[in-house]
């Protein structure tokens, strides 16, 4: 018989409270829904966001349901790690959301202005050549922000694998169908030298301009925090 919420939040709200009193942290709000806001309508995996200024740990019903236990544990732990970063990156993200409003906002204006200037009157090659110039540093810019959300995975999962103290939640959390939240574009029609050619590629822009880490290297990454525990601030 499948739970329903009056049942999945329970469970839930027990393993977000026992992480959060293992890291000394306030209890936020536990919610369960059908699927996630902002993921595309996920209903595989868990988020935590501070909404309106309320922590708050959303979870999907599937996800109680279907999670073994070492799994879900994992998860609402990994959750419990971004609340635990939370505090100390808001003035961070904020400045990085302005930065990327600002900085889009003026490239934007000034390639209107370039391409106005070419059709209107002849123009010398200076302005499409700071055009590129702004796209790349535009692109090294969104390449950085990325980065640190990388990073913040990574604090996170380190968070949870340390909490609970064994590969078991991870591995199992790995071994579930999720999608990876790589833009690599997998092409079933290329040829094989087609894919010889632009799977590196793929998985190069994949690892850089991807708000997560691929999956194996999560798990390394993890396995060697338990080999090797680095005492962080």
């Amino acid at each position: 018989m499948l739970l329903d919420e009056d049942e999945a939040l329970p469970i839930a709200r027990s393993k977000v409270d026992q992480a959060c009193l293992a890291a000394g942290l306030p209890l936020p709000a536990v919610v369960i829904v059908e699927k996630l806001r902002g993921r595309k309508g996920s209903d595989f995996t868990a988020q935590f966001h501070a909404r309106q200024g309320v922590p708050t740990i959303e979870v999907p019903l599937r996800v109680v349901r279907e999670y073994p236990d070492d799994a879900l544990t994992w998860l609402l732990a990994h959750e419990v790690g971004h609340y635990k970063e939370h505090a100390g990156r808001r003035v961070k993200d904020r400045l990085f959301k302005t930065g990327m409003v600002v900085f889009g906002t003026v490239l934007a204006a000034w390639t209107l202005w370039v391409v106005v200037g070419a059709v209107m009157s002849p123009v010398s090659s200076f302005g499409g050549i700071f055009v590129w110039l702004g796209f790349f540093a535009y692109t090294t810019y969104l390449a950085l922000v990325l980065a640190d959300s990388r990073a913040e995975e990574r604090a996170a999962d380190r968070f949870a694998v340390r909490y609970q103290g064994s590969m078991a939640g991870a591995l199992q959390w790995a071994s579930l169908p999720h999608r990876s939240s790589s833009i690599a574009v997998q092409r079933r029609g290329l040829r094989r030298w087609g894919r010889a050619l632009f799977e590196p590629f793929n998985q190069w822009l994949g690892l850089i301009f991807s708000t997560h880490p691929y999956v194996p290297m999560r798990i390394d990454a993890m396995r060697a925090e338990l080999e090797h525990p680095v005492e962080r601030g």
